[in-house]
Parts: C-alpha cells; structure tokens; sequence
C-alpha cells in the first residue's frame, strides 16, 4: 500500500518547536552552544535568550483628567422644592465675585432703593427664619438643632401675627392658648380665616407637625438633627411663610 502523506517538515517537529515542553525544545539549532560547565562539558548548553528593547504598553489613561472625579468648588446647599432633598456639595471652598460695569447702580436708583427699604428692626418671625436658614447653609459650621428650633419657633410667630393683624377680633378668641403650629393653622385659621394648611396642603401640613414634634424634642430632651432632615424643615417653614403671607385679612 502507497503512503500518500505528506512527510512532515522539520519545523513542525513537535519535539523541537517552539513552546513545546519537549526538552529537545530547549536545544533549537542557532541557539545553543557548548557547555561550559566542568561536570559535562560535552554538553549542549541551554538556551541563551535574544534581548529585545523594553516596549511602553499602552493601558489606558493613568489617573489624567479623564479617570478622576471632577470637583464641584464652593459650598451650595442647593434643595429640589418637589422633593425637599439636598443636593451634595464637596470640594474647596472658593469664592468668586462677577461685576460689570452695565449692571451698576445710579446715584438715583440707590436712593430709591433706600426709600423702599422698611426702617427700624425687621419683624421677629422674619428674623427668626432668617436666621434658621443661615444656621441651616450659611454659617460656616451648621447647627442643625438652633436652625430647626428657629424655624419652628419663626413659623409660631408668624401664624399668629397673621391672625391679629389680618383676622377680624371676633373671630380670633382664644388665640392665646393655642401655641402648637399645626393646630393654629389647622384648626383656628378655619375658625379665624376659613381655610386650613391641613386642607390646603396636605404635604406641607405633615412637614409642619414635623417641625412642631421636632422642636419639642429638642428642647426637652436635646434630640439629635440629621442635616438633610434639617434642611427639609428649614425650607419647609419658608413655604408656610409663603403660605401665611398669601392669606386675605377678613372683614
């Protein structure tokens, strides 16, 4: 019988190629020599490696710009109204102050500006939110438990002037022995005005107690505020400021 294969050339001897774990491997014509060990100097010596140049690899960019996390500089205590959640900051504190000269006042438009602004001390309850949302974001250390008792206590304040200066004197009996928010603006502005925060604005409402239970607990038993918790209720008293200054005096 005729073998038709082909034969197999020398450079796929399996014995010989190159990786092959075979140790005739390790002798491949043009790279060995002769031993020069004094035990077997007939020997064939092992492999001697070709050097080859030192290669850069290319794996991608090596914490640049395009593998870090950029920084947002300033602080920004900037909060979702619909949701009342903050947005995070981080990152130095920077400041950076824009002029031009198009924008500049008149000698004119100052003095009208100052006409128009009230003189004496602003009202209690607006001083008082004014300093809950500055302990809340402005100061340069946050005290969540002064912003939320502000709040509260500017939120009491300020229902209560609304009812004696815009509610007829009958109607606001027994005004002084109601001190928690969420029942003045519940129950005695139906009495005072006709409307209730409660049916008005269900949500806020619930914030409004919040912000009563809160105070309280403070107070009496020094309760611990989380800040996103803080600045929920800081801008939640804003919004029943909003609120009370919307109602209409009654006849």
């Amino acid at each position: 019988m005729t073998d038709h294969a082909s034969p197999v050339p020398r450079d796929h001897d399996l014995r010989t190629c190159s990786g092959s774990l075979h140790p005739a491997s390790a002798f491949r014509d043009g790279l060995t020599g002769l031993s020069t060990s004094p035990i077997f100097p007939d020997q064939k010596a092992l492999l001697r490696f070709r050097s080859t140049p030192w290669t850069a690899l290319n794996e991608g960019p090596r914490l640049g710009i395009t593998a870090e996390i950029p920084q947002q500089y300033g602080r920004s205590r900037l909060v979702d109204e619909a949701t009342g959640v903050g947005f995070l900051a981080f990152g130095p504190k920077q400041s950076l102050t824009l002029r031009h000269g198009g924008l500049a006042l008149s000698v004119d438009q100052l003095n009208r500006a100052r006409e128009l602004v009230p003189t004496g001390e602003p009202p209690a309850a607006e001083a008082l939110l004014a300093d809950a949302r500055f302990l809340a974001g402005g100061a340069d250390t946050v005290d969540a438990q002064r912003a939320v008792l502000m709040a509260a206590i500017a939120c009491e304040v300020k229902a209560k002037r609304v009812v004696i200066e815009r509610a007829n004197p009958e109607r606001r009996q027994g005004l002084g022995g109601v001190s928690n928010l969420d029942e003045i603006t519940d129950r005695f502005y139906q009495q005072a005005f006709g409307v209730s925060l409660r049916l008005s604005n269900q949500a806020l409402f619930i914030k409004a107690k919040r912000l009563r239970t809160l105070r309280n607990k403070i107070a009496h038993e020094g309760e611990a505020v989380d800040r996103d918790e803080c600045d929920q209720l800081v801008l939640a008293a804003t919004q029943i400021f909003a609120w009370l200054n919307a109602i209409q005096p009654t006849p």
